[in-house]
């Protein structure tokens, strides 16, 4: 069979020896059947039965979609089959550094450790539970994810400079403070006891960027997962894959390719790359204490003095660019530039094709900056010419089976949080899938109980073959072949009325 054959013309060549019509793609399914049965599988019941798949290939693959996620909903059934996966680079920070603790008072009992939080008792008044000293940094304009509590058991978590949260909400901070994070409760006769929840909080401005920001907690959620993270400071975290799993609609393991660990690092809209037999490297990475560094002019907003580098190749092909990705402790921002390089503020930096300038403090020297900044990681795009690639051996698995209302998950090796990656995804379809979609363009399709109204002599789809409504049928009727249906073919239809 040549390389170039299709899908359909390969399902054709099947109907042809089984003795079949070419073209008559609605045969397809029994025509399948009747294989399952030849096998010996499916136990002589009707349907596709895809666990006769050769390896994972059971199914047509749609067009490519790319998307971020670490984990999301599946929309096909089938085979999906990852052709890409992006470096990315995230800001981590869980900011509810608690101290475990075991206290009570007005009928409650808070045990706290290892970031759980459990109630226990009955309730007699409105109280509230101190989780942390004063540790937590709030920032006045930046937008956090506050998790934990729930509205209907009366429990919320309560930040000053931020608010109170019933339910997982996105907020923006009207203050900046350093303040604490407390469990609070109010005098509730349907506090269901145990009562448990995981505080969390989240500076999702410092993670993603000002405007860059999840605008919903169910996107963040795509990108982190799980149902608990323990406290972070500020750390800088690539995307760390060790392959995909899937469930199916019920929740239950369905798939899984595993790899050894893959270290995808990102700036900006660029990533390293990562494809079935090769990893390309794409974003380079400087300690910027290793750096030769001379003081520039003062800042013209009086924060302080730019600082420039010299001797490195940032790889920007442009004069003045944020596509970088710099550690956050000390917190330098990138930062689009306008005009002359010393307006940038203290704490921003910015690179060009051979240099990076950051803002630094007036009493500082050269030697003495370059001390500070010892230790702090600036990554950033390479140039096209400075681009490795390494080939993988064999070949990573890339495919995996799917489930439409299942879901996709990365597998991030224990213990490790990961940036979400970019990938581009070929989602599966099934043969059946093929051949009802392909219906659907000739007839709606339905049944067996009657969806839509259906008009005498007009069409529809139902169970993958053609009919041709004999009787108006109403929403909510039987359709019954021989009753008010009569099984056909397009063939047949074109034939008749043309003859």
């Amino acid at each position: 069979m040549a390389d170039n054959t299709t899908e359909l013309e390969v399902l054709d060549e099947i109907v042809d020896v089984l003795g079949g019509t070419s073209g008559q793609h609605e045969t397809v399914v029994p025509v399948l059947e009747d294989i399952r049965d030849l096998l010996g599988g499916g136990g002589g019941g009707g349907g596709y039965n895809p666990s006769l798949s050769v390896g994972r290939a059971d199914a047509l693959t749609g067009a490519d979609e790319t998307a971020q996620w670490a984990q999301r909903e599946s929309t096909g059934s089938g085979a999906a089959t990852v052709r890409s996966v992006q470096g990315a680079a995230v800001a981590w920070n869980q900011m509810v550094n608690g101290v475990d603790r075991n206290v009570t008072a007005y009928g409650l009992t808070m045990v706290y450790a290892n970031g759980k939080a459990t109630l226990s008792g009955v309730a007699e008044a409105t109280n509230n539970f101190w989780l942390t000293d004063n540790n937590i940094s709030v920032v006045n304009g930046h937008k956090y994810l506050m998790i934990g509590g729930s509205e209907d058991a009366h429990v919320y978590i309560n930040v000053a400079g931020i608010g109170n949260a019933y339910d997982p909400i996105i907020v923006t901070a009207i203050a900046t403070a350093t303040t604490r994070a407390m469990l609070c409760f109010t005098n509730a006769a349907d506090l269901t006891i145990p009562y448990v929840c995981y505080p969390m909080l989240f500076d999702l401005t410092a993670m993603f960027g000002a405007g860059n920001e999840p605008t919903t907690v169910a996107e963040f959620e795509q990108m982190f997962p799980a149902a608990y993270y323990p406290y972070s400071a500020p750390t800088l975290k690539p995307v760390q894959i060790a392959g995909i799993a899937s469930t199916d609609s019920q929740g239950g393991e369905l798939d899984s390719v595993e790899w050894a660990t893959q270290e995808l690092w990102g700036a900006g809209i660029y990533g390293d790359m990562l494809y079935a037999d090769r990893k390309e490297t794409r974003v380079g990475v400087v300690d910027l204490g290793t750096l030769t560094w001379f003081k520039g002019n003062a800042l013209t907003d009086g924060t302080g003095h730019a600082f420039r580098s010299i001797s490195i190749a940032t790889g920007a092909n442009n004069s003045n660019f944020t596509d970088i990705q710099c550690a956050v402790d000390p917190p330098f921002v990138a930062h689009a530039i306008a005009g002359a390089w010393e307006s940038i503020s203290l704490g921003q930096i910015f690179a060009r094709t051979d240099t990076i300038i950051a803002g630094g403090d007036s009493s500082l020297t050269a030697a003495q900056f370059k001390e500070s900044v010892s230790g702090v990681m600036f990554y950033y795009p390479l140039k096209a010419d400075a681009i490795t690639t390494t080939p993988i051996s064999p070949a990573l698995d890339m495919t995996y089976r799917v489930q439409a209302g299942g879901n996709e998950s990365i597998i991030v090796p224990d213990g490790e949080v990961s940036a979400a990656p970019v990938l581009t995804v070929a989602e599966g379809e099934s043969a059946a899938d093929v051949v009802m979609d392909a219906l659907a363009c000739i007839a709606a399709p339905d049944g067996p109980v009657a969806t839509a109204n259906h008009a005498l002599n007009t069409y529809l789809t139902m169970q993958g073959k053609l009919y041709k409504v004999t009787s108006a049928i109403a929403v909510g009727e039987t359709i019954k072949s021989g009753t008010n249906v009569t099984q056909t073919t397009v063939m047949a239809e074109l034939i008749a009325r043309t003859a």
